[in-house]
């Protein structure tokens, strides 16, 4: 009976993980879908236990299970893949995104990882009136800032002169979009900081698209190289997350380094990549790691860069 109940189980299994696999692929407007597939770490782990529970019960159901298992750790796996290139001793720029949770209240928290990073350039998302005074640590190190800290605010601090900022927010929209222009190193690039909306429903999932289209719209409207950093609510899973990063010819930072799902944090298996920079052509991730826990439920994003022009082609080392 209990032999007869893991076949049913296993074959269950698989069968409702290659609906959402393929329902994702093929049908991208289908939200449920859509928002199952984000979740790998899961579909793996079934896929895995239905493959085990029919390897000898069933040989073609767990064929099907074992090319289920593949896909999903293959792609999980494939960002853990590094690229080749040796790091030389040349500058680099480090950036920091942050989702701070606005109710979390963690600026001292967030102080710390900030201090022990030491960004360049740190963008602090879902702040608001509360987080502005709290937040004035940061004005001697960071003497440049934009922020809008009504409702669901954002703020970027810098240490490289601001040459060119807009406070951009859309009505019904969760959060603010912020580009900055900056020169570091002879070089003008921008970062377009956003927060796009979570597909909770219907409608926000529509918008969601939108969103997705009017960033790489606007970004490939700018001259500079241009980073885009924030809450995504989405992962390579999403067709217009994957159709963002070609259009506008930017590369995933987590490539190299890991998966990375940043939230939300403290459940590992159900956690989904969600935090994102972004890097334009002409930059070379040479490190890119999550922070710690500090009270928020993600996980913040520390990244380090430096020019194309300022690596040396090799085998990647000390990553």
């Amino acid at each position: 009976m209990l032999k007869r109940a893991c076949v049913i189980g296993g074959m269950s299994a698989t069968g409702i993980v290659w609906i959402v696999t393929l329902g994702n692929l093929l049908l991208p407007t289908q939200r449920e879908l859509v928002m199952l597939a984000g979740l790998r770490a899961v579909l793996l782990l079934a896929a895995t236990a239905a493959f085990l529970s029919l390897l000898h019960a069933s040989p073609r159901w767990s064929i099907a299970a074992l090319v289920l298992m593949l896909y999903h750790g293959g792609g999980i796996a494939s960002y853990s893949i590094p690229e080749a290139h040796t790091l030389s001793a040349n500058p680099r720029l480090k950036i920091l995104y942050a989702n701070v949770d606005r109710p979390s209240h963690s600026w001292d928290a967030l102080r710390i990882i900030v201090e022990e990073f030491d960004p360049d350039i740190f963008i602090a998302d879902e702040v608001d009136e509360i987080w502005q005074p709290q937040m004035a640590w940061a004005d001697s190190t960071y003497p440049h800032r934009v922020a809008s800290w009504d409702g669901y605010g954002m703020a970027i601090y810098s240490r490289l002169p601001i040459e060119d900022s807009t406070v951009i927010t859309e009505p019904g929209r969760f959060g603010k979009t912020i580009p900055v222009k900056c020169e570091w190193q002879g070089t003008r690039f921008r970062i377009y900081a956003t927060h796009i909306n979570s597909p909770v429903d219907d409608a926000g999932f529509l918008k969601q698209a939108r969103q997705f289209d009017t960033v790489a719209r606007t970004v490939k409207g700018f001259p500079e190289e241009t980073f885009i950093a924030g809450d995504m609510n989405a992962c390579e899973t999403r067709l217009e997350f994957r159709t963002l990063l070609s259009d506008c010819r930017l590369r995933d930072s987590r490539s190299g380094f890991g998966w990375q799902a940043s939230w939300p944090f403290g459940w590992p298996v159900l956690s989904i990549p969600l935090d994102h920079i972004l890097v334009p052509e002409g930059w070379q991730v040479v490190d890119r790691r999550l922070g710690p826990f500090y009270g928020s439920d993600h996980r913040p994003v520390l990244l380090t860069v430096t020019r194309d022009g300022d690596m040396e082609s090799g085998t990647q080392d000390g990553i």
